[in-house]
């Protein structure tokens, strides 16, 4: 079949049975193929006289149901030709999914990033007869969450289906949302209060009012697919006689928390059947139980926060705690994973990726993330969240790189070492211009430095890259940044490279605090306070976040290093 603005092409949908989702799908077809091979399409539904040129969207009377054809699972799509027709469709959001992986496929297109795409022209568009393709995703959730890509439109395309900071609209199939907020909600089911100890799992009071409170939240939000019944984000758990002989037989903590999400979880299972009720492995509840199982409509979601974030969690045994955390086992944390993958009916991640408490400082983890992904989709993992930096507009690191590589693999964990390194090479090159070579060359040469080194999500930069090697190497840095800048091209281009290059700025001013300013001369530390004012006044004109607490304050000491302007250094 041949797509062009020189033949008529007709876009049929379901005259009874459309469904929002095959709308949506089919005005996203005609607005891209009109930018792309100024491609008109004139709409018709299933009931007309059958035309040339047909592009039939979903379940129509035309032809088979392929969706059952390829017995496609959730969000699962295809893309079939035959007799000069063209076949998009899917379950539910996947006939949205099948007409962007024909546009990506087909048209060329690329969608990096919600101030990003690429459309290129087209003359023609060329689908061989009996071509064939489908696929359901191994991930039935997928979240990425940086508030870079909080954007609609861009999650629609990059196939999220997930996000309580989104509210994905009728049209693009729903979301798997929750009913109230997406964790650390005991506290808060069991009138206790957030900054209370956990509640005792074992109180009878305390399960009839988390009832009470889960049926009401589920009531209040009739198409909820989970509702949360997960521990508050602290180490206080109930150790009264109860609670205590339970967790010894379980050996594990998480041993009262599965006791009592599954009692939650049959008792209101016949008024909402659908639901799965959602807890945490997480911390003191990383280890799984010895006896008590999940049920089959209770969801867990596993950890990793204690992990190493340069190498992936199949491979490596250092364990690198937030400062105020402790270490309750020295059991590797991938011994508890595939405990949980054993035990679990649905098993769910959720990972985190970036610097918590150094946002836009150098993270090299492109790699160990991938790795992540891939090992969790060999082991049984229904759904994943990629946390990253939700608390700014624009990003001091790589932030919609890494939103835009996360999606990607979320959707095809398979994603082989070419495949993944083009991608990579495409996104610079749009995103940053003609330059990009010299941001790929920064990239390869810092995870090549740090590739030996241990860090975690709360490390300080020094500690991930020591400044006997990071003071040369980011001096170079700079001047790779400076050079991608000037190659950059348009305004906006060079505007993002600029503000990816804070993290390098922000490491020297880090690293060479005490060379410059604690012994330097006169000239040497006046140098220093006017570079920090300069950092502070371009990361204040872009609304970038240094952490997750607070904005930077206002009375800023230019004479202290950068990390301490959040006492976190």
């Amino acid at each position: 079949m041949e797509i062009s603005s020189s033949k008529a092409m007709n876009v049929v949908l379901s005259y009874e049975g459309a469904t929002d989702a095959d709308r949506y799908a089919s005005e996203q077809l005609g607005k891209y193929l009109k930018k792309s091979a100024r491609v008109f399409l004139q709409k018709c539904n299933d009931l007309m006289p059958v035309r040339e040129n047909e592009i039939l969207i979903g379940k129509t009377v035309r032809g088979e149901d392929y969706a059952e054809t390829f017995h496609l699972g959730e969000d699962g799509y295809f893309i079939v030709c035959r007799e000069g027709k063209l076949y998009l469709g899917g379950r539910g959001r996947g006939v949205i999914y099948a007409v962007y992986t024909f546009l990506e496929e087909f048209a060329h297109c690329r969608f990096f990033a919600p101030d990003e795409e690429f459309i290129p022209s087209s003359k023609k568009i060329v689908i061989p007869e009996g071509y064939e393709e489908h696929y359901t995703p191994t991930f039935s959730m997928r979240d990425v969450l940086w508030s870079t890509n909080f954007d609609i439109d861009w999650s629609v395309k990059q196939k999220i289906n997930s996000g309580y900071y989104r509210n994905f609209f009728g049209g693009t199939g729903g979301a798997k949302c929750f009913a109230g907020y997406f964790g650390h909600t005991l506290g808060e089911l069991a009138e206790t209060g957030y900054e209370a100890p956990e509640p005792c799992l074992t109180d009878e009071n305390i399960y009839r009012t988390v009832v009470k409170n889960v049926r009401k939240r589920l009531e209040a939000n009739p198409e909820a697919a989970f509702v949360s019944i997960s521990q508050n984000d602290d180490f206080r758990v109930c150790k009264c006689e109860k609670c205590a002989e339970i967790d010894a037989k379980e050996e594990s903590h998480a041993g009262t928390m599965i006791h009592f999400v599954n009692r939650v979880a049959e008792e209101l299972e016949k008024d909402f059947p659908n639901v799965l009720f959602h807890t945490f492995a997480y911390q003191y509840t990383r280890k799984p139980p010895k006896y008590v199982r999940p049920r089959h409509n209770v969801i867990v979601q596993l950890c990793p926060i204690e992990c190493c974030s340069s190498h992936s969690v199949a491979e490596c045994t250092h364990a690198t705690p937030a400062p105020w955390a402790e270490i309750l086992s020295d059991r590797m944390f991938k011994e508890d994973f595939l405990g949980w993958s054993e035990i679990s009916p649905a098993l769910q991640i959720w990972d985190y990726t970036t610097n918590f408490h150094h946002y836009f400082s150098p993270f090299p983890n492109l790699y160990s993330f991938r790795k992540n992904i891939r090992f969790y989709a060999e082991h049984k993992v229904t759904g994943v969240l990629m946390q990253g930096n939700i608390n700014t507009c624009h990003s001091g690191e790589f932030a919609e790189l890494k939103a835009y590589l996360q999606a990607k693999l979320l959707w095809d964990p398979t994603i082989g070492d070419k495949e993944y390194s083009d991608l990579i090479d495409e996104f610079l090159l749009h995103y940053y211009g003609k330059g990009w070579v010299y941001i790929k060359e920064y990239i390869d040469g810092l995870h090549a430095l740090c590739k030996d080194v241990h860090f975690g999500i709360y490390y300080h930069p020094l500690k991930i890259l020591p400044k006997e090697a990071g003071i040369p190497f980011m001096k170079k840095a700079k001047i790779l940044f400076e050079k991608a800048e000037k190659s950059a091209g348009s305004m906006i281009k060079r505007k993002r490279v600029r503000r990816s290059s804070v993290q390098v700025d922000y490491y020297l001013q880090l690293a060479l605090y005490e060379d410059e300013y604690v012994h330097g001369d006169e000239s040497a530390r006046l140098k220093y306070v006017k570079d920090n004012k300069k950092l502070y006044k371009f990361i204040i004109e872009n609304g970038i976040y240094m952490n997750p607490d607070k904005p930077l304050p206002q009375d800023v000491d230019f004479t202290a290093s950068p990390d301490l302007w959040h006492k976190l250094g």
